[in-house]
């Protein structure tokens, strides 16, 4: 049962707000929500056929010498102003083929692999590098449209959406041409342009630097063991985003989002969720002090939470990590049905302790 307005803005206040910033939350947070489809029928995408193909060519070709015959975008340099010109709007919005000679070039290109990776919403390509200078440059050319856009430190993965796949709509173009009979309908994109399903494809991008910039000395742990649970943490907390945008239809820049996406990481790599780990991530290791210019500060919310609202987003933030860990579930792994039961609850409802038992 949801929250009624008045219960939510009562929790606001038992954490130190005013009524002008409990308002501020209540507008920020949300109450719950209602799951659009059921997490036991999800299948995989339309596009993981494609993908399959993709994967199975990439272990004779290799990952990068695959994506760059299919991915009109890597045929593209990262050159600031790119995006604006005829030829890349051809080859990325209409599907006409642009220049091949001067695409993106990556450091260790042999290094780029490509899976299939099963996660709790199905199947999904995961692009991974260990190199920092690839990373950002396949992030730049597949989600910042060939633009030497701003990465920041601490980012090292990327939930690439609504990815215009012209390499899937050609295929499927040559099957209907090969399937047409002599009055059959000529192929136009028009035909499927209202079913984006049919050519948007989702994929990962990944590299192995420490989660949320975290350095291995945090922990205590070796270099090569922090990489490594870095790895499995930043590509859980990407699929369970993926598997709440499948099931409810949502997927915000918002704290609460982030703390459920942090749970399925933490948890999938160590067997538990730890809340002294999540803390560190987002900048609350030495509660009630924050560290300035780590990723809490990211989730604000549009407009911006006041300084005061953002006081009290960090208590809740806090005590909600600490009743997460004393939760029996804590100790299992990150399962489906763990991740939309707490989906469908709030910040306000964890930080107090609600719904959870």
């Amino acid at each position: 049962m949801k929250l009624e307005e008045t219960e939510r803005l009562k929790i606001f206040k038992k954490f130190g707000a005013d009524d002008a910033q409990a308002q501020e939350l209540l507008r920020y947070s949300r109450s719950g929500v209602t799951g659009q489809c059921d997490p036991g029928a999800i299948n995989d995408e339309p596009f993981v056929d494609t993908w399959k193909i993709y994967c199975a060519e990439a272990e004779e070709k290799g990952a990068f010498n695959v994506l760059k015959e299919y991915l009109p975008q890597l045929s593209f340099p990262i050159e600031e102003g790119i995006s604006a010109t005829e030829e890349y709007k051809d080859a990325t919005l209409r599907g006409i083929p642009g220049c091949k000679a001067n695409g993106v070039t990556l450091v260790r290109p042999e290094s780029l692999t490509l899976d299939l990776y099963k996660s709790a919403a199905g199947r999904i390509p995961v692009l991974f590098t260990e190199c920092r200078e690839d990373f950002i440059t396949l992030v730049r050319a597949m989600a910042g449209r060939n633009e030497p856009v701003a990465i920041p430190a601490s980012m090292n993965a990327c939930m690439v959406k609504g990815f215009n796949n012209w390499d899937r709509i050609a295929r499927r173009r040559a099957a209907w041409e090969a399937d047409a009979g002599s009055g059959q309908q000529v192929f136009h994109f028009s035909m499927i342009k209202d079913q984006k399903e049919l050519y948007q494809d989702k994929f990962i991008i990944l590299s192995d630097g420490g989660y949320s910039g975290v350095p291995a000395s945090a922990f205590g742990l070796p270099e090569a063991e922090w990489k490594r649970l870095s790895v499995i943490i930043r590509r859980e907390h990407e699929c369970a985003h993926y598997l709440t945008q499948r099931v409810f239809g949502v997927s915000r820049n918002n704290m609460f989002d982030e703390i459920i996406a942090d749970y399925a990481g933490i948890t999938k790599a160590l067997g538990r969720f730890n809340a002294e780990w999540f803390l560190r991530f987002v900048g609350l290791e030495d509660y009630p002090e924050y560290r300035n210019g780590a990723r809490l500060e990211n989730y604000m919310g549009k407009p911006p939470l006041s300084d005061g609202a953002f006081d009290v987003l960090k208590k809740m933030v806090y005590q909600s990590a600490k009743n997460l860990e004393a939760q029996p579930f804590s100790k299992r792994l990150a399962e489906t049905e763990t991740i939309i039961r707490l989906y469908r609850l709030s910040l306000e409802e964890i930080a107090e302790n609600i719904g959870l038992t």
